[in-house]
Formats: structure tokens, sequence, C-alpha cells
């Protein structure tokens, strides 16, 4: 060998070096940023994953799998929730969630700490231990995968790059979920199934892990059971006494898990979300009927095949649109006949079909038409993400040494996949930046439209009980806490006038400050009930009683009716369901909201008021909330909530 020669070499094998020095440091950013961010996000984020938490904390504190007493608990209960005439459970299947409650504990018994009273710092530990480590070592184990296929340190550094910063799998790292910890079991078993491909001779532990991670990935997302066929097939036509010894008894492992904890919690082998569009999930407890009864937004799955395929993959959910590195995948998909290695071409097509299998289950499964709910990105596609880099490598592995503009269009791809990534930090369970920028144009619309009110409302009180001039109705209480103790306003029909040849229904309004027997207000109103029912302004159907009320009395009697200083129309909104303490059934209600901006004479104020209408409560109102804040910095003045409390006497039980 020549000096020149001799010189060339080792100027490649510094270069060599120099680049898996960079991909090592990308892996080591990558797991320091996701561990610092999974130690500062919000526990209980969401629906999704506090029905798994809910189970964690019963595992732990009760050594059960129902969660009857911790939904009850507020912020922790959750709409993935299912009933089976005596317990709640959760919908999600509860393996991830027992092996969750595994490490609360070895957290719980070497802390002191309790999911309960640190709910924060046991989550993120948690998090750190279930999602983050598995993902790490992912990152370890790609960067090895791709050497494995391709002489080009470039290569393995950007696909590394990729999966530890422009993928969904960074936001979804911070919440307990199953697709982020079934993407890393594909990974690792996929790995193991490349090189049992390539090798001539792979011992019996690669034989293993390949089973046990294809089995894992399975057990946290049923689709992939494809996968697991398929790999089993192709490990037993390399090698069926290994595939029997090693492969089969490890794939058992985790299988057998997910039905014993199934059988455990639920008494049976089906998942419990086979169960949906059943009185399971379409329950009505304490005169509430669940969410699944009558799903919202996005989950009410209006969209047809053609444009919910067309959202799965250039809208506003899309594979491609949201994260474009992947049509990379697409080109390699293309080209993977033109793949030299037998094993990297035998996992292209075992990606393809698998992504079309699965794409194509969801597609036609029109009760989920929902994209996964409210979430950044096709969650339930996460697990394919090793597929779509293996299928990237032979593409990455010529652009990248191809010249300038093949650098230059990787380089494109991936920094247009970041925001899709790092906009949804620290919580994934919101719509993608692309949605909420089309729903901002105009150009989609998923939201629900409240219903109408009956009438126009203008007060607090949309409807006047009718009754007769001799008997009184009952007293309606309505109560706001205090520091020192219950504020109350009640309501009463007293009777009827004549007035103008017209009969008057005669109202009494009383207000009580805690501790008091006696009101601090009082007045009586005859009001045209008909009218007022109707939807007319109270000035129009209002008279006083008291022919010498002061000017100043009959404007505070009107902003009381109201529940602010100026007329203003109430706005529609949800139907909601409302407990108070005086039945054990929620208040089927309306909710209505309106506001103003008024100056008392120290500087303008926004008053803002929530209501809770129902027809099944005399006056109409269950609860309504009262907002005053500073209309300059929006700093909090007053707070109210008040909630009926008493109806003397109390209306008769319906039938």
């Amino acid at each position: 060998m020549t000096r020149d020669a001799s010189l060339s070499v080792v100027g490649i094998e510094e270069r060599a070096a120099g680049s898996r020095s960079l991909t090592s440091i990308i892996i080591a950013l990558s797991i320091g940023i996701h561990a610092c961010l999974i130690l500062t996000a919000s526990p209980l984020q969401s629906a999704n994953d506090r029905s798994r938490w809910c189970t964690v904390w019963s595992l732990v504190n009760r050594r059960v799998f129902h969660i009857d007493e911790i939904r009850q608990v507020k912020s922790w209960d959750s709409i993935d929730i299912l009933f089976d005439g005596e317990h709640f459970y959760s919908t999600k299947p509860p393996l991830l969630a027992t092996v969750a409650a595994g490490i609360v504990e070895g957290i719980e018994r070497t802390t002191g700490w309790t999911l309960s009273a640190n709910t924060a710092i046991v989550c993120s530990l948690t998090l750190l231990v279930l999602n983050l480590v598995p993902f790490g070592v992912g990152l370890v184990v790609l960067a090895r995968l791709v050497r494995r296929f391709s002489p080009h340190e470039p290569t393995a550094a950007f696909l590394v790059t990729v999966l530890g910063f422009g993928t969904l799998c960074t936001p979804f790292l911070m919440t307990l979920n199953n697709h982020t910890v079934a993407m890393t079991g594909l990974l690792f078993s996929l790995a193991a199934l490349l090189r049992i491909l390539n090798d001539d001779d792979c011992p019996g532990w690669v034989y293993a892990v390949c089973g046990f991670m294809a089995a894992w990935t399975v057990c946290n997302e049923l689709p992939a059971a494809a996968y697991g066929l398929a790999s089993f097939l192709l490990c037993a036509r390399k090698s069926l006494s290994r595939t029997l010894a090693w492969y089969v008894p490890a794939a058992i492992v985790p299988l057998a898990a997910y039905f014993v904890t199934m059988w455990l919690a639920t008494g049976s082998l089906v998942p419990a979300y086979a169960s949906f569009g059943t009185s399971k999930y379409e329950f009505t407890i304490d005169g509430v009927p669940s969410y699944w009864s009558n799903p919202q937004g996005v989950d009410r799955n209006l969209d047809s095949p053609f444009f919910y395929i067309l959202h799965c993959t250039f809208g506003h959910h899309g594979i491609w649109s949201l994260t474009p590195v992947w049509l990379l995948s697409f080109v390699g998909w293309f080209g993977a006949r033109r793949v030299e290695n037998r094993a990297l071409r035998m996992g292209l097509w075992l990606g393809l079909a698998c992504s079309v299998l699965v794409l194509g289950f969801y597609w036609t499964r029109t009760e989920n038409y929902n994209y996964g709910g409210v979430s950044c990105g096709l969650r339930w596609a996460l697990w394919l993400i090793p597929f779509w880099l293996i299928a990237a490598l032979p593409v990455v592995d010529t652009w990248w040494t191809c010249c300038r503009g093949g650098r230059a269009t990787l380089l494109a791809l991936l920094l247009a996949s970041l925001p899709a990534a790092w906009l949804p930090i620290p919580n994934p369970w919101q719509q993608p930046w692309l949605f909420r920028a089309l729903e901002a144009g105009g150009w989609i619309d998923y939201r629900n439209v409240p219903p109408a009110l009956p009438h126009d409302v203008w007060t607090l009180f949309p409807t006047i009980p009718d009754g007769d001039d001799q008997t009184p109705g009952p007293i309606v209480e309505w109560s706001h806490a205090t520091a020192l103790g219950a504020e109350r306003l009640t309501l009463q029909r007293r009777g009827t006038v004549q007035i103008d040849g017209k009969t008057w229904q005669v109202i009494r309004g009383r207000r009580y400050e805690p501790g008091r027997a006696e009101p601090v207000f009082s007045a009586d109103w005859a009001i045209l009930a008909d009218r007022w029912n109707a939807g007319r302004p109270p000035g129009e159907t209002l008279r006083w009683i008291d022919a010498d009320t002061p000017r100043e009395q009959k404007l505070a009697d009107l902003a009381f009716l109201r529940g602010l200083p100026l007329l203003q129309r109430y706005h529609p909104g949800f139907i909601r369901y409302v407990k108070t303490p005086l039945q054990d059934d929620a208040y089927r209600c309306q909710r209505a909201a309106a506001q103003v901006y008024f100056d008392p004479g120290d500087g303008k104020k926004r008053y803002r008021v929530d209501a809770w209408f129902s027809d099944d409560v005399p006056f109409g109102t269950v609860q309504w909330d009262l907002q005053v804040v500073n209309a300059s910095d929006n700093t909090p003045i007053r707070l109210e909530r008040w909630t009926l409390s008493r109806i003397d006497p109390a209306p008769a039980p319906a039938e």
C-alpha cells in the first residue's frame, strides 16, 4: 500500500468514527431532552391516559382492576370507561396498566411517594421507565440495525435523528399509552428478525427476542397480529427447531400475561373495547348518560370513507402531510425490487404489507372514523414507524451520498416534520397543528352546534311557574359557599294580582347572608308569566308591587334577576348534567352564557354568567356561575357558583 493510500484509509476511518460519535450525541440529546420533558409534563393529561392511570391506582391501592373509587376523584375520571352492571372498568387492555402498576409500586416503596399524594412525580418516573428507557434503547438498536445494511454512517445518524426528534413518538412519550411501547416492541422484534434473515447462523436468544417483542407488540396493538404471524413464519422458514425452542416459548409469555390479566379484570378473554356500541359503553348512571351515548366533535364519525382516507394520508391527520419525512418510505417501497440485500428487501415488503393491512383495517371500521379522537396524529399508526424507517433506509443511503440536492431534500423533509412532533409538547391529546389551521380557515368544522333555547332568555330564571291566586308555590333556594358559610337566594310564587285587567304572578325574591335568619334583601314583583316564558325581556313583563320602590332599587332588582348589570340575551350552549344535593340523579340541563362590560364607578369590568337551565325545576335554573374581572388586565375580582339547594316542599317523585 502506498503512503497516500494509507493516509486515505486512515481518513475514511476517522470520518466514520466521527460520524459514529455524532450518532451517539444525537441519541444522548434525544434521551436527555425527552427526559426533561417527561419530568415537567402534567399528569393525567386526557381521558385516554386517565383511564389507564385509574386502573394503575386501583391495582396499587386496592388490588383490584375495577375503578369505581378512583374515578370519583376530581381530575381522575374518564370517558374511556365501561360499566358491566356492577363495576366500572377501563376500556383499555389491562396488561400495560398492570406493568405500570408494578413500576409505581416499586417507586412508592423506594421513595415513600404515592400516586395519590405525589401524582406528578410518580407518573413522570413511571413514564421514564416505561416509555423513555425502551425508546432510548430503541435508538441504539436502530443505529446498529442501519449499520448492518448500510456502509454510510450518515444514514444511521439521519434515521436516528428522525426517530429521536421528528415523529409523533415525541409527544406521546409524555403520556401513558400503548402506542410508543408497541413501537419500541416492533423495533426490537424487527431488528432481531432482520438479523435472523440476514445471518447464516443466529443464536437462539435472537429468536427469543424476536418472538417476545413481536407478541408484546401484538398485546399493545392487536392489528400487529399480522406482523406476529409473519415473523413466526419467516423464523420457522429459517430454522424451525430454533423457532419452536426459542421464539414460541418467549412469545407465549406476554400473550399469556395479556389473557390472564384480561380474565382477572373482566372474566372474559375478549378485549373490553369489543363491547363498543353495547350497553357496557352506552350506560346511564345517576341520571348521566355515558359520553359514548352521544359522542361529540370529531368522535361523531361524520366523514365519508373517501374524506377519511384523504385526511389520514394528506389531510389534517395525514401521515405524509404531518410527517413529510415518511415520503421517503413511500419511495423506498417503490424501489424495493432494486434492494440487493435479500433480508432488507424482505423487511421492506413486510413493512408495506403490514402498513396496507393495518391502514385498511382502520379505514373499513366506519364506527371509528374519528382519527383516534382528540390526538395530535394517527396514534394507532405509530407502531408502524420501524417499518417506515427501514423502508426509508435505502433511499437515505442513496440520496445522502449522491449529491447536495439529495441531502438538502432529506433535511427539508425532516425539518418539515418537526412541527407535528414538537408543537403538541407537552400534551399529545390535542388536534394536530394542520387540523387547527384548517379549522381556523373554515375548511373543516367538526364542532357540534348547540341546540337552540326554547325561547329567548334574558334572566337567570327562564320560566315562571304557573299557579292560582290562593296557593303559594314552593320556596326554591340556591346557595353559594363562602368562608363564613352559605349565602342563599330564594324565589317563591306567592299568588296572583290583577293589573290593567291582566293576571300577574307575584314572585318574592330574598337574599340571606351566612348565619342570618332574616333576609338582607326582599322584594315582591308582579310578572306576566306567559310573556316572560315566551322570552320577553324583564323590563316588559315585570312590575313592582310597592309603587314607591326607588329607581336605584329597581335597577338593583333587575340586575339580580338578569345576573348582570346590563340587559343581555343568553346564548345557548350544550346539554350538560348537574348533580345537586336534592336528588341522586343529575339534572339534565342546557348550558347558556351571557356577558357584558360595565363600569360601576371604579373602572370597566367584564361580567359573565354561565347558567345551567332545566325544565325539571321551578324557575328553570339548577346552577349558575358569576365571574367579574377587570376589563383591562383580566384580573379576577369575583367568582361565585350558585347551586340549587332546596325546594320546599319537595316535588313529588316522577313515576
